[in-house]
């Protein structure tokens, strides 16, 4: 048996929900031949021993063109992600109005896609408008096409409150799109592992998160997406370590 954690907390609340999921990390630690997790931060989540701790990094297919669209005056600001509390959308419209009060990002653009409740989409455009921002936020709705999206900002912005390995980073960083994020543990793991990745806390005020954003302009994209193709999220090694991951599983098993 291998057991997987693909995050880092358990957002429930309640007794009934803390002594469910003690009990599920403490089976899985005892029934389980390997305790695989998203990130090594993931581990003191799941309580896992080391000698049966394994970290499996998500990995990203890389694309076939670094390319970008960005006119290279423009900076158009990326957030990839659910409408929803846990993705922290309306930190970033507050780290717009600062950008946008900089002379160096008066002609900034936020440019939203994901999903979220009805609720959640109503209220977040309700906030763009009571601020005034509807010619400086383009809400893009669900996408299917991720890379391409990421590949026309200059920056990605990952205000969450909490998040795994986020793919979202992987997937930006992979066609050389700087990212400024939440100073999470998935998060710094990626920044210490590859080029591109800038970490601020959510307790900095806007205008310092504002003054990562123009550093992240300054970045060289070719450096990023080189950085992150000779990484360790990539798709290939991903397979080679599920395959070594059971390989290993079986064999510990076998007569």
């Amino acid at each position: 048996m291998i057991s997987h954690y693909r995050s880092l907390n358990d957002v429930r609340e309640g007794g009934f929900h803390a002594a469910k999921a003690a009990l599920g990390r403490f089976l899985a630690n005892r029934i389980s031949r390997s305790v695989v997790g998203v990130c090594n931060a993931a581990q003191a989540f799941a309580h896992a021993p080391n000698d049966k701790w394994v970290t499996l990094y998500n990995g990203i297919d890389l694309p076939h063109s670094n390319n970008n669209d960005c006119r290279r005056n423009d900076l158009v600001i990326g957030y990839l992600g659910r409408i929803s509390p846990e993705k922290n959308p309306h930190r970033s419209l507050d780290i717009l109005e600062a950008i946008l009060r900089d002379d160096r990002g008066r002609n900034a653009k936020l440019r939203v896609a994901g999903g979220g409740t009805p609720d959640q989409l109503r209220v977040f455009a309700e906030d763009v408008k009571q601020r005034r921002l509807e010619n400086s936020v383009e809400i893009c709705g669900v996408t299917d096409q991720p890379i391409e999206f990421l590949r026309k900002c200059t920056v990605l912005l990952l205000p969450s409150h909490r998040e795994g390995l986020p793919g979202a980073v992987l997937e930006a960083l992979s066609v050389g799109t700087p990212v400024v994020a939440n100073d999470l543990p998935g998060v710094q793991e990626i920044a210490t592992a590859v080029e591109g990745v800038l970490t601020c806390p959510l307790s900095a005020n806007n205008i310092e998160w504002a003054e990562l954003v123009f550093d992240a302009t300054k970045m060289a994209r070719p450096n990023i997406a080189a950085s992150f193709a000779q990484g360790p999220f990539l798709i290939h090694r991903h397979l080679q370590s599920v395959l070594a991951l059971w390989e290993h599983s079986i064999a510990s098993v076998a007569p």
